[in-house]
């Protein structure tokens, strides 16, 4: 086991009031793209995170490519 974080990112503010973006990164490179709303009743944000593309380090050709069609 190690002592690294899996996953380092970043929050900021979002470019609407009560809203919050950022991003998580794991330790593959696989990329997480965060945005969040604020919710008053509880004084927290909603987030949700939206995955991004396998890094190719971790696409394997057999089983994630697209096969190519019949001819």
């Amino acid at each position: 086991m190690t002592s690294q974080a899996p996953w380092k990112g970043w929050l900021r503010k979002g470019d609407t009031a009560g809203t919050v973006t950022g991003e998580l990164v794991d330790s593959w490179g696989w990329r997480v793209a965060l945005t969040g709303t604020f919710v008053a009743t509880s004084g927290s944000y909603a987030l949700t995170g939206v995955l991004g593309e396998p890094p190719s380090s971790l696409v394997i050709g057999a089983i994630d490519e697209e096969a190519e069609p019949p001819k």
